[in-house]
């Protein structure tokens, strides 16, 4: 009889092992998963702008993102970072545009 209690405890303290195992898992995987989206969902306020503030340009023969930012951008503003503001808010991978888009300035 003593062997067969001394097995029963021993499944016992495995499942115990066990379940705690899974409950370190599962909150591990709970931490990430919540860091994951914090650090991918940011807080937006960096590239929010209101809807007063947007301003539209109609892209002309000639046009480039360059010309358009140098006649439209604030007076001694450095023109790389406002073109960035300009590629990010009409959701531009490259520099190229066409005749006749609409572009949201900042």
């Amino acid at each position: 009889m003593y062997i067969g209690v001394r097995v029963e405890d021993n499944k016992r303290q495995k499942r115990a092992v066990a379940r705690l195992l899974f409950l370190i898992l599962v909150a591990s995987l709970l931490v990430s998963c919540s860091s994951l989206i914090k650090a991918y969902a940011g807080s937006g306020e960096e590239g929010a702008v209101s809807a007063a503030s947007v301003r539209t340009v109609d892209v002309l023969p000639g046009d480039t993102l360059w010309s358009i930012a140098g006649e439209y951008a604030p007076d001694k503003t450095n023109l790389q970072p406002y073109i960035s503001k300009m590629k990010k808010l009409n959701g531009l991978k490259s520099s190229s545009i066409q005749i006749g888009q609409t572009l949201l300035l900042p």
